[in-house]
């Protein structure tokens, strides 16, 4: 992100900018120092997901920090907020994090789906422009997201598997939607992680800590343009290469061993 995201930024012409992350420190959650750090590089607001409170400092910080969004489907009284109204380039933009249903069984969640509408009554007197982070395993999940919440948001956007889908599209009400956006680090690897420490897990049901790679890394997004009217009018996938990458010490500040609560 150091590296790749001012150059992008500056190419696209990007006046607001989001990230979903989930699985910044060590791979699983995001701690307090990785959060600000991401933030220090340009990175406007951050999503979670089913792993938002990992890192036992992210369970007190993320209560004094509105650029950090957990899932507003999570209980009511969990630390945190599940939107946010920000400001960039003279409009207001707003944030949804939401959490899938399928294949959690660790987190007791209400109804996505019954969720946003609430949120929207709440946002849409405020601002047309309404972003969603959609962290969720299914591709059928989410894609029935989409058409739920099409016209009505200006963006879906996919998390969760790590892997970038190819169907990025606009729906017919002028939703822009893709099922999964990808990551931003190692494709050498199972989802940035270790490819043996993975495989055994698989292979012997036998859970153990595993280590992040450092090969092939990557910055994948998608870029957004959205009109005066809320909808969007385009939706760019995008895929850069580092070609130089940097030492892993070097990276990310040393937090991985102090936070693996």
């Amino acid at each position: 992100m150091k590296e790749l995201l001012p150059k992008l930024k500056k190419q696209h012409a990007i006046d607001f900018t989001i990230a979903d992350g989930e699985g910044a420190t060590g791979g699983f959650g995001i701690g307090k120092n990785h959060s600000m750090y991401i933030r220090k590089l340009g990175v406007d607001v951050i999503t979670m997901g089913e792993c938002s409170y990992y890192k036992k400092d992210m369970v007190e910080h993320i209560a004094t920090a509105p650029w950090i969004l957990r899932p507003a489907n999570y209980p009511q009284r969990n630390p945190g907020r599940g939107f946010g109204i920000y400001e960039a380039a003279g409009r207001k933009i707003a944030v949804v994090s939401l959490l899938g249903q399928a294949n959690f069984r660790r987190v007791h969640l209400k109804n996505p789906f019954s969720t946003l509408p609430k949120i929207h009554d709440v946002i849409a007197s405020q601002t047309n422009t309404i972003i969603v982070d959609f962290h969720a395993v299914t591709t059928a999940e989410k894609n029935t997201m989409f058409w739920h919440a099409d016209g009505k948001v200006s963006a879906i956007v996919g998390t969760h598997t790590k892997a970038p889908t190819s169907d990025e599209r606009l729906m017919p009400g002028r939703t822009a939607v893709i099922t999964d956006v990808g990551r931003v680090g190692s494709i050498d690897g199972v989802g940035g992680l270790d490819t043996e420490v993975e495989t055994r897990k698989l292979t012997t049901l036998i859970h153990e800590y595993s280590k992040e790679t450092w090969g092939k890394l990557e910055l994948q997004a998608v870029v957004i343009e959205i009109g005066d009217d809320g909808l969007a009018t385009s939706i760019t996938r995008i895929r850069e290469h580092l070609d130089s990458p940097p030492q892993p010490a070097a990276a990310l500040p040393a937090e991985q061993t102090q936070n693996n609560g």
